[in-house]
């Protein structure tokens, strides 16, 4: 038996309007990835201890696609996935310091599940997201493999730390402030040679051939972002 009508009910004052509601929501929602996604990382790092960081990243982002936003994810990533000296530290502390959080958006969601919001109004297709905002928040699909702006951006920065890193004996990308040519290029020339002195012939021209192709696409994306500027 229904025991208010929809006059009823428009008669009350709600405690919080609409807006205020949703905006509730999401701040719930993006406080919680705060707290969740660091802990997927963690628990995939203790249960694989053989996956690299970057395979313990592209898996908490290929599971969690349409549950976060990619945004939101690679925000609440934790700092030791950018730097493997933190690992350690991290596994170690990281239980403690979020027990409160963990405990806390765990009742919160348990919250939610109880509330029992009303269905969403249709979605009239001129004020649906096209894909120019899609592709302006990055969350657009690109190039022949399908992956997202944001994914190939982030394909190529964590690439080329990588590539750096190898080159420059485990050195990090240099910082505004930083000589490149005199603080990484020249005290790592020596290991630079080393290196190349511990392969033989083949591996060295296939080193040779593999870096070339790099530099080529690398100075050629160069040249497009000088364009773009320009334009």
């Amino acid at each position: 038996m229904i025991t208010e009508t929809i006059q009823t009910i428009r008669k009350k004052k709600p405690a919080k309007s609409y807006d205020e509601l949703l905006k509730e929501i999401k701040s719930l929602f993006r406080k919680s990835a705060a707290v969740y996604v660091p802990e997927l990382c963690t628990a995939l790092a203790v249960e694989h201890l053989d996956w690299s960081n970057e395979k313990i990243k592209n898996k908490v982002f290929d599971d969690l696609e349409g549950f976060w936003s990619p945004l939101t994810v690679e925000d609440s990533l934790p700092s030791w996935i950018h730097d493997p000296s933190k690992v350690a530290t991290s596994k170690k502390g990281w239980e403690t310091r979020n027990a409160n959080k963990v405990s806390s958006a765990s009742k919160i969601l348990a919250q939610l599940e109880k509330v029992d919001l009303p269905p969403p109004p249709p979605i009239r297709e001129e004020s649906g997201i096209n894909d120019e905002k899609l592709h302006d928040l990055g969350l657009g699909s690109y190039g022949g493999s399908d992956k997202t702006i944001f994914r190939v951006r982030n394909d190529i920065h964590e690439g080329a730390r990588l590539l750096f890193k190898a080159l420059c004996d485990d050195k990090n990308l240099p910082d505004d402030g930083d000589d490149l040519l005199v603080d990484f290029i020249k005290p790592t020339r020596e290991y630079r040679l080393g290196l190349a002195m511990e392969l033989d012939k083949n591996q060295r021209t296939n080193m040779h051939n593999v870096l070339h192709c790099v530099i080529e696409a690398a100075e050629d994306m160069i040249e497009q972002l000088d364009k773009a500027d320009k334009k």
